[in-house]
């Protein structure tokens, strides 16, 4: 976790912070290298690097720290940034493109360039919106969720998926999170 300071206010999540707390951090790159460098030194391969959705940090905070640890480390795959920070991403940059696909696409890019090799599936949890908006306030919708990783396949990056299950959703809810997860595959 590069940071823990996040607008979003999930109601399951004791991780994130406003920024202000004494507890708040941002990693610098060099803490991020010496993590990835134990994980090398014990036969690590991939990073998986998910952080709060910090809006104090440029895009050129991601694209350095992405050039960097594949300058250092350059056989480390790196699994990072899901699409709820991607969406955050559009919010924060400020893109250009006329839907959110193409908006998504020109950060993705510029990302996958600087040494973004695929994207993990967090912020999935429940995609029925009633469950959603009381779990995930602040988070992406299911929609979104879909569009980025739409827009990562079609860029030929590979993507995993989560669900959160086990908190205030019943059966239907996991039912309808897994039919659209299907419909988007088909």
């Amino acid at each position: 976790n590069y940071t823990n300071v996040c607008n979003a206010k999930c109601t399951f999540c004791a991780f994130r912070r406003d920024g202000h707390e004494h507890d708040a951090y941002t990693l610098d790159p060099e803490a991020i290298h010496a993590k990835i460098a134990a994980l090398v030194e014990i036969g690590g391969t991939q990073v998986l690097m998910q952080g709060g959705m910090n809006p104090a940090l440029p895009l050129k905070w991601y694209t350095d720290l992405l050039r960097g640890i594949k300058d250092r480390f350059p056989r480390v795959h790196i699994h990072a940034f899901s699409p709820p920070e991607f969406i955050e991403f559009v919010h924060f940059f400020n893109p250009p493109g006329e839907t959110l696909g193409d908006k998504i696409r020109w950060v993705m890019v510029r990302l996958r360039d600087a040494g973004l090799d695929s994207l993990p599936g967090g912020g999935g949890e429940i995609f029925a919106p009633a469950v959603r908006r009381k779990i995930g306030l602040g988070k992406c919708d299911a929609e979104a969720w879909l569009t980025c990783m739409s827009v990562a396949h079609e860029l030929g990056m590979f993507t995993s998926a989560t669900m959160m299950f086990g908190h205030i959703e019943g059966a239907a809810d996991r039912i309808d999170h897994m039919l659209r997860v299907r419909a988007w595959q088909d």
